[in-house]
């Protein structure tokens, strides 16, 4: 089971259809729990809160340590429960950074949330398809 738990939620567009393309095709249980960052009081409860119990914890965040991914493909291998969360716009706070099992940067770059939601659901998709001996990772 993979849960991905968002600060912000993503409106109908192209990266809403790229996401949920990348994640239909990577054929793993989901849940996606998106928050109304301006309505949510406490940003880091609400996202422990989508997390299940006993979940491995992924933060992202633009100063985590950096995977390539091989590496990022033997957490899901590994982990049967795995947690994403994605904070607001100015990041997670204490809460979630010591709760999480790990802080993952998809790169230096800071990028929109949307967009930080593609390249997460593409590289699950990359993920089931090195587990799966699937070509598509070349």
């Amino acid at each position: 089971m993979i849960t991905i738990a968002a600060m912000g939620i993503l409106k109908p567009g192209p990266e809403k259809t790229l996401v949920d393309r990348y994640l239909e095709w990577s054929r793993y249980k989901f849940s996606v729990r998106e928050f109304d960052a301006r309505k949510t009081k406490d940003c880091d409860r609400a996202l422990l809160s989508a997390c299940p119990a006993g979940s491995y914890k992924i933060a992202l965040d633009e100063g985590g340590k950096q995977l390539d991914s091989q590496q990022f493909a033997e957490i899901l291998r590994k982990h049967a429960d795995v947690a994403f969360m994605i904070g607001a716009a100015d990041g997670h706070g204490a809460l979630v950074r010591e709760s999480s099992d790990l802080s993952l940067s998809l790169g230096r770059m800071t990028m929109a949330h949307a967009l930080a939601r593609v390249v997460l659901a593409e590289q699950i998709y990359r993920a089931h398809t090195i587990i799966t001996g699937h070509p598509y990772h070349r």
